[in-house]
C-alpha cells in the first residue's frame, strides 16, 4: 500500500489549482488518473464553499466499477476518512494509505459502486480544516459527490454516506443537512463508524491524544474565526502546537496548557460539534467495537439515544472484542448489507 501511495503521490503532483473564485460548488476544476494498489482511480479537485461562505476547493479520490453502468446509473458512496491531520500532507487523495482510505475505496467500488471520498476543507488545500465542524464536513462531501456525477456522467443521483470516526461524524451530520443542501441528490442513508460524536469526547479520551485532538479542534475554530486575538486565547505552549499542527499529521506531544484563557466563542464550536442538532432525513447504521476506548460504547450508546428522540430511524450495531480500529473489519459485511439494502428500498431497521 505504500508502495501505491507512492505513486499516487507522484501522479498527482503536478495537479495545478483551479480558479476558486469561480467555481460553482460541486464543479469538477482537476482530474487525474491514478492506481490505488491495482485498482484505477482518479484524484480530482473541485470547486466548494469554505466554512466561512466563500468560494474554495477540494481535493478527492474517484474511483470507479467496471462494467456497465446499470440503467438508472451507478449508485454512489461517499466516503469519510477518520483523523488524518489538518496539515496540507494529511490528504488521503496524496496518499491513499493515511487512514486506510485507500482500502475503503477499492473495498467499495469492488461491491458495485461509484466511490468519492474527499480529503476536506482545508486539507491538501488553502485554508486551514475545520476539525469536526459538522457543516463543513457536510459541504464537502455533498460537493464531492456532484463533482463525481460530473466527472463520470453515468453515476446516478441516488448515495449513500460512510464514514469511520472524524468521517463518522460527518455522516452524522449528512443525514442531517444534506438533503437540504443538495435537494438534486437522492441520500439513501448514512453509515457511521466508530463515530465521533462531539469534541469533548475525543479531547477527554487520552492526555496526549486528546490534546492532539484538541489542538486540531482550536486550529479549526480559528479558521472560522479570523477575528480571534490569538495572543489572548492560546498560551506559548498552544501556540506553537498549533504552528505544528499546521505542518504535521502527527503533531508532537503536548505538554501543558494550551489555552489562556475561557472563550465563549470557542465554547461553542465544541458545543456545535455535537451530533443531533436536528432530525435526520435518512436511515443511520452505527458500528461501535464494545472495547473502543477512544469513542466510547457509553457516548456512542448516549448519542443514538439522542438521535432516537428526535425520531430518527437508527440501527446501533455493537461488535464484541472490536476496539476503534477493528471495528471497520468487524462490521464491513453488515455495512454493505445494510447500504445495499437501502439502495435496494428495503425497509430500515431501527434499535430505537
Amino acid at each position: 500500500m505504500r508502495r501505491a501511495a507512492a505513486v499516487v503521490a507522484l501522479l498527482v503532483a503536478g495537479v495545478a489549482c483551479g480558479d476558486d473564485d469561480e467555481a460553482r460548488p460541486g464543479e469538477l476544476l482537476e482530474q487525474d488518473d491514478v492506481m490505488i494498489g491495482a485498482v484505477e482511480a482518479r484524484r480530482i479537485r473541485y470547486g466548494s464553499v469554505d466554512v466561512n461562505g466563500d468560494p474554495s476547493e477540494v481535493g478527492a479520490l474517484l474511483a470507479v466499477p467496471d462494467g456497465p453502468a446499470p440503467p438508472s446509473g451507478w449508485p454512489v458512496v461517499a466516503y469519510a476518512h477518520p483523523t488524518t491531520g489538518g496539515a496540507d500532507a494529511c490528504a488521503p487523495s496524496a496518499d491513499p494509505a493515511l487512514g486506510e482510505v485507500g482500502r475503503a475505496v477499492t473495498a467499495w467500488v469492488g461491491a458495485g459502486y461509484v466511490v468519492v471520498a474527499t480529503d476536506y476543507e482545508g486539507i491538501g488545500a488553502p485554508g486551514a480544516h475545520p476539525y469536526l465542524h459538522g457543516g463543513s464536513a457536510v459541504r464537502s462531501i455533498v460537493d464531492s459527490v456532484r463533482a463525481a456525477r460530473e466527472a463520470v456522467p453515468a453515476a446516478g443521483r441516488r448515495w449513500a454516506a460512510v464514514g469511520w470516526s472524524q468521517g463518522g461524524h460527518a455522516a452524522l451530520f449528512v443525514a442531517e443537512q444534506a438533503a437540504e443542501q443538495a435537494p438534486e441528490l437522492e441520500l439513501v442513508g448514512s453509515v457511521a463508524i466508530a463515530p465521533v460524536v462531539d469534541l469533548t469526547e475525543v479531547a477527554a479520551a487520552d492526555e496526549v491524544l486528546g490534546t492532539t485532538f484538541l489542538v486540531l479542534a482550536i486550529n479549526g475554530f480559528l479558521a472560522t474565526d479570523p477575528d480571534v486575538d490569538v495572543d489572548d486565547l492560546l498560551t506559548d505552549v498552544g501556540r506553537d502546537a498549533i504552528a505544528d499542527a499546521e505542518e504535521r499529521c502527527q503533531p508532537r506531544p503536548v505538554a501543558g496548557d494550551i489555552i489562556e484563557e475561557e472563550s465563549d466563542a470557542l465554547d461553542a464550536y465544541f458545543a456545535a460539534s455535537a451530533v443531533g442538532q436536528a432530525p435526520a432525513t435518512v436511515p443511520i447504521l452505527v458500528q461501535q467495537g464494545d472495547a473502543d476506548q477512544l469513542t466510547t460504547p457509553d457516548r456512542t450508546s448516549d448519542a443514538v439515544g439522542r438521535l432516537c428522540e428526535l425520531g430518527d430511524t437508527v440501527a446501533l450495531r455493537s461488535y464484541a472484542g472490536a476496539d476503534h480500529t477493528t471495528v471497520v473489519q468487524a462490521g464491513a459485511t453488515d455495512a454493505a448489507a445494510w447500504v445495499a439494502d437501502r439502495f435496494a428500498g428495503a425497509a430500515a431497521p431501527s434499535t430505537c
